[in-house]
């Protein structure tokens, strides 16, 4: 179980997913929060929400596939992060004909290399502040290939496979590991799409899930979990 102490970190928490997992761990857990991403004004814009609900709330700007910035990063004064949740990602969709190599690099940056980057930067603290919990945001596109976007499916199979080897590298040190393996889940990535969002995922779903695990004893580690829309 995470003491109500621990940090919590969210990559790519400026909207969608891990805007709404931000939002709820601070009213349901209150527990402190690190929240990454691109966007310093968005990110800043959610940890006022976190704040003014009570939670003690940062933000880091930071490119996840920055070796040399993460490295000159500094934890906030007093916060011990136990917790990651590895949400950072990207989503183009184009076919098999028209996906160039560029796009295969740039989905496996931004699904993979940004996991493997935070993971490999924050993971010493985490087990310094064990029992911890590394959540990885994986997708139905780990498990399946999907031939509008196959670069998004390459990247996300990579996701999964790296969250595995996690898994089994840290099995007995009190950290667990778990893929969430997502279907369509209401966020960003369908703007400009015509699709109805209250058919999709609600995100606050996906962070009561992560409570769960969390509250968890060290004894258990739940592996993979795939959540899928009630329709369609």
């Amino acid at each position: 179980m995470i003491s109500p102490e621990a940090g919590i970190i969210i990559t790519g928490a400026s909207r969608g997913i891990g805007a709404a997992m931000a939002l709820y761990f601070a009213k349901v857990r209150k527990n402190p929060l690190l929240l990454t991403g691109r966007n310093a004004a968005a990110l800043e814009q959610i940890a006022a929400r976190c704040r003014d609900a009570g939670c003690e709330a940062h933000i880091m700007q930071a490119d996840l596939t920055d070796v040399d910035a993460l490295n000159r990063y500094r934890l906030p004064d007093g916060f011990k992060p136990a917790v990651l949740v590895n949400n950072a990602g990207a989503y183009i969709e184009k076919d098999m004909m028209s996906a160039t190599m560029q796009d295969y690099t740039s989905q496996f940056n931004s699904n993979v290399l940004t996991a493997v980057g935070a993971t490999n930067r924050f993971l010493p603290f985490i087990l310094q502040n064990r029992p911890g919990l590394i959540v990885n945001i994986c997708s139905v596109a780990s498990l399946f290939g999907i031939e509008r976007s196959p670069a998004y499916a390459v990247s996300k199979h990579g996701l999964l496979g790296y969250t595995r080897s996690l898994r089994k590298s840290l099995a007995g040190q009190e950290v667990g590991v778990t893929a969430i393996n997502l279907g369509a889940t209401a966020s960003g990535s369908w703007d400009g799409e015509d699709r109805e969002l209250e058919t999709l995922i609600d995100p606050v779903d996906v962070a009561r899930v992560a409570d769960a695990l969390m509250n968890l004893s060290a004894r258990t580690v739940v592996d993979e979990i795939l959540i899928s829309p009630a329709v369609g």
